[in-house]
C-alpha cells in the first residue's frame, strides 16, 4: 500500500514538472505576453515568476513526500532547467534571478526534509515506545494471571483442605483447650483464606477469564450494590471477547472509577454503558455527584493524586484513548475507547 502510495506521488510530481517546464518555455500564452509591431506576442517577467511560483510549489510538494533527498534533487533539477533561460535570453531578467531560485529552492527542500525527518523518527521512536510498553503490560498481565491461578488453585485450595482437617480433628478432641486453640487456628486460616482471595482479586479478577469484560463487570457492580448508590449496567452491540490487556485495563478503570466516585462524588447514580462496535468498543461511565474542575497532569502527579493517571495510562498501554469530562455541579464522565482491531 505504501509503495502504491509513492508511487502514486511519484507519478504527480514528474507530471507537474514536465507542466511547470512547459509553462515556463512555451510562447504562446498570450494573456501573460505584450504584442510586439509584428503582432507577436512575447514573455514577460510575469510569466517568468509565476513559472517559479509554480515550480517551487512543486519542490516543496516533493520535498513534504520524499523527504530530504529526492526534495533537493527536484530543487536541482528545477535549477538546472531555468538556466537555459538565461542562456538563450528567452527573458529580460537578470542571471542572479535563477541562481537565487535554486539556492532558496534547495535550502527550502533540506529544511522541510530534516524538520519531517525528525518528526518521522520522534513518531516511530515513540511508536516503538509505545509498543514495548504495551508488550511489557501483557506480559506483567500474563505472569499476574499466572501468579493468581497458583495462589487460587494452589495455595487456597491448601488453605481449604488445612480448614477441614481441623475441622475434623474437632470432632474427636474432647479437651476444651485444645478446641479453642484449634477453633482459634480455623479462625486463622480463614483469614488467611480471605487475604488470599483478596491477593487474588487484585493480581487479576479470576472472573474475567471465566465470564469474561461483561460478566466481570457485572459481579463488580453487584458487589457495589450495599454502598447507597444506584448502579445500572447496559450492554450496547454484540458483545465478544477482548484481548486479555483489555478486558484487564477496562475491568481495572471502571473498579478504579467507581472507587472514586463513591470517595469523592457524593453521587447517588451511576451508569456504566458498555458499547461494542465495529471498529472500536467504548467503555462510558457517568455519576451525578458534585463534579470537580478538572486538574492538569503535573497537578495530579504533585498532588499525588494517582487515580486518574493510572486509569488513562492503562487505558494508553492498552491502546486505547481515556477522556474525563467534569464541571462542578455537573457530574463526572468517563470514557475509554478501544480499538477492536487491535491485538496486544
Amino acid at each position: 500500500m505504501r509503495a502504491v502510495k509513492k508511487r502514486k506521488h511519484s507519478i504527480i510530481v514528474i507530471i507537474s514538472l514536465f507542466l511547470g517546464l512547459l509553462f515556463l518555455y512555451s510562447r504562446d500564452f498570450p494573456w501573460y505576453g505584450s504584442a510586439n509591431v509584428y503582432g507577436n506576442f512575447s514573455k514577460g517577467p510575469t510569466h517568468y515568476e509565476i513559472s517559479l511560483l509554480l515550480l517551487y510549489g512543486i519542490i516543496v510538494y516533493a520535498s513534504m513526500v520524499f523527504r530530504t533527498r529526492i526534495g533537493i534533487i527536484v530543487a536541482a533539477l528545477v535549477t538546472l532547467a531555468i538556466v537555459p533561460q538565461q542562456v538563450f535570453k528567452l527573458h529580460d531578467i537578470p542571471f542572479f534571478r535563477p541562481i537565487s531560485f535554486g539556492t532558496a529552492a534547495i535550502l527550502t527542500a533540506g529544511l522541510i526534509g530534516t524538520i519531517l525527518n525528525r518528526r518521522d523518527q520522534a513518531r516511530e521512536a515513540q511508536e516503538i515506545q509505545q509498543s514495548l510498553a504495551r508488550q511489557v503490560a501483557t506480559v506483567r498481565e500474563t505472569e499476574k494471571q499466572s501468579v493468581a491461578h497458583e495462589l487460587h488453585d494452589v495455595v487456597l485450595q491448601k488453605a481449604v483442605d488445612i480448614a477441614h482437617e481441623i475441622d475434623d480433628v474437632l470432632e474427636e478432641v474432647p479437651d476444651e483447650v485444645s478446641r479453642t486453640r484449634l477453633k482459634k487456628l480455623r479462625t486463622d486460616v480463614e483469614d488467611m483464606m480471605e487475604q488470599t482471595r483478596q491477593v487474588v482479586r487484585d493480581l487479576r479478577p479470576p472472573m474475567l477469564d471465566e465470564i469474561g469484560l461483561v460478566g466481570s463487570l457485572k459481579e463488580l457492580t453487584d458487589s457495589r450494590a450495599e454502598q447507597g448508590i444506584e448502579l445500572t449496567l447496559s450492554v450496547r452491540g454484540e458483545e465478544r471477547r477482548l484481548p486479555d490487556l483489555m478486558e484487564a485495563a477496562l475491568f481495572r478503570i471502571a473498579e478504579e472509577a467507581l472507587n472514586n466516585i463513591r470517595r469523592h462524588s457524593q453521587a447517588t447514580r451511576i451508569e456504566i454503558v458498555v458499547e461494542f462496535a465495529a471498529e472500536e468498543v467504548r467503555l462510558r461511565l457517568s455519576d451525578n455527584g458534585v463534579g470537580f474542575v478538572l486538574p492538569t497532569y503535573r497537578e495530579l502527579v504533585g498532588k499525588s493524586k494517582f487515580g486518574i493517571v493510572d486509569m488513562s495510562e492503562r487505558a494508553r498501554l492498552a491502546g486505547g484513548n481515556f477522556r474525563i469530562e467534569s464541571a462542578v455541579g455537573r457530574g463526572t464522565v468517563i470514557t475509554v475507547d478501544m480499538p477492536a482491531n487491535r491485538h496486544t
